[in-house]
């Protein structure tokens, strides 16, 4: 069970390009009126992505990282920078550096010792030249990187006495609401119930995501399958459990094929799921933007690509929201 953050707001509704697409499935000159071209979406994407983000007017003297640690208890991390003037930044790692953390040594690590942390936008561009780190994908270079970003902002940000926020854009939502993800994917319905009613009882939740789909992860048994049926039983069968003041989300981690995500995807649309995160792999942009066009209920994906041209393409196709 794990608990992360969620925008928690009222019911969604179609999204109103996606809205417009539909309603000219049948009409192509009415679609072409209705959004601009992909191709004019995907450029313009482009140029914010060229705009600053790290707000360096904060910062009129050099900051040299000096130092760059991880420490580590058992299979709990912490990321620790420090300047040479002696400030200092700390970030939590995630479980995963337990098999990742060479690639924070060995390719990482070394690139970012002398930099200026003022210059962060270059530097997160230029080190994945460094030791051909662009053949990396997906969190294998993306949770050891993400690690260090967040302990340079927290530097930073306490040189400035400002929030992360403040340094890279204006604080919009002060507090931020949390879901609670579940897992269990593997147990017959009523255990899954069962379980999930008591993660729920222990917290004051408001928001829950439910694991979908039969990606039996947990073995090493390549026969194995998850118990029949149980998707389209339990997609009921929470909300029934929860009620409708219940905001719901759904977790397929790329379980499904295009038709099969878009039949699971009416199902929570029924019952009122707020999205469907990763229906389909979650690199294979052309069956998520499939999935996202036949769908009202809006798509999720980006926990394993943290690529920008994953989510420029994917934005300005309209496969997700």
């Amino acid at each position: 069970m794990i608990c992360k953050r969620s925008s928690h707001q009222p019911e969604l509704t179609m999204n109103a390009s996606r809205r417009h697409f539909l309603a000219a499935a049948a009409a192509p000159s009415a679609l072409r009126a209705a959004a601009p071209p992909a191709a004019e979406l995907y450029n313009k994407l482009g140029g914010i992505l060229k705009q600053p983000v790290l707000k360096k007017h904060l910062f009129k003297s050099p900051v040299i990282i000096e130092s760059l640690e991880l420490l580590r208890l058992d299979n709990q991390f912490l990321c620790r920078v420090r300047s040479s003037a002696g400030a200092e930044g700390i970030s939590v790692a995630h479980s995963t550096m337990k098999t990742l953390w060479p690639i924070f040594f060995d390719n990482l690590q070394p690139f970012f010792l002398g930099k200026d942390a003022r210059e962060l936008d270059l530097i997160l561009e230029k080190v994945f030249v460094y030791g051909f780190n662009f053949r990396f994908n997906g969190i294998s270079l993306g949770i050891p990187l993400a690690t260090i970003e967040f302990a340079i902002l927290d530097m930073l940000g306490r040189l400035a006495a400002k929030p992360v926020g403040e340094l890279i854009g204006e604080i919009h939502n002060p507090e931020v609401g949390l879901y609670m993800a579940t897992e269990w994917r593997e147990k017959p319905v009523e255990e899954s119930i069962r379980l999930i009613r008591d993660a729920v009882a222990e917290y004051d939740i408001h928001a829950l995501k439910i694991k979908i789909g039969g990606l039996m992860f947990m073995t090493a048994d390549m026969y194995a399958e998850g118990p029949k049926g149980r998707t389209e039983a339990i997609i009921p069968l929470v909300r029934k459990t929860f009620g409708d003041s219940m905001a719901l989300y759904a977790d397929a981690n790329g379980f499904y094929t295009v038709p099969e995500a878009v039949r699971v995807g009416r199902l929570l649309e029924q019952y009122k799921y707020r999205y469907f995160e990763e229906p389909v792999m979650f690199d294979h942009l052309e069956d998520i933007r499939q999935v996202a066009q036949a769908l009202a209920l809006p798509i999720a994906n980006g926990e394993q690509d943290y690529s920008f041209y994953g989510f420029r393409w994917l934005l300005a196709h309209g496969g997700l929201d």
